[in-house]
């Protein structure tokens, strides 16, 4: 009954994690390291599935895992109402609309764009491909923030 319970869960967070992200218009730079990430989480969570269970139950919460693991990188993003961010150690992502927004800046690195929010309380931080600048910068330049820091 537990694994039943927490198949819906981990599948129901998904769901809402891929319904946030559907709209992006921007989305964030997957980096290798995600891959990685994901790559191995998938290997060790299915070794540990056929060795401690063994059922299809068990396989089928294995992939929900993964499944929660990939809605959470591949959701993140721009939308047309605001932005699609993690929410700290919590699987769910997180939508901060355009009026919550209380700072916004752009940073360019080597081989990205870091896009910093202030909203409710806490700085979000979400990374982007250098590609994604000019629409980046444009979807700032459309709404009017506080303060909008568009190059540093």
């Amino acid at each position: 009954m537990i694994k039943i319970i927490m198949l819906i869960a981990f599948l129901s967070a998904s769901f809402s994690n891929f319904r946030l992200g559907f709209s992006n218009k921007i989305r964030i730079n997957i980096r290798p390291i995600y891959l990685i990430i994901i790559g191995a989480y998938s290997l060790l969570i299915l070794i540990m599935a056929g060795k401690k269970d063994g059922s299809i139950l068990g396989y089928t919460l294995a992939l929900s895992t993964i499944l929660l693991l990939l809605s959470d990188i591949l959701s993140r993003g721009v939308r047309k109402d605001g932005f699609v961010v993690m929410n700290g150690s919590n699987p769910l992502l997180l939508l901060i609309k355009i009026g919550d927004v209380k700072d916004i800046s752009l940073e360019e690195k080597k081989a990205e764009v870091k896009l910093r929010i202030k909203a409710r309380g806490n700085y979000f931080v979400e990374s982007f491909g250098k590609e994604d600048r000019k629409k980046l910068e444009g979807f700032i330049a459309d709404f009017k923030f506080p303060k909008n820091k568009l190059s540093e």
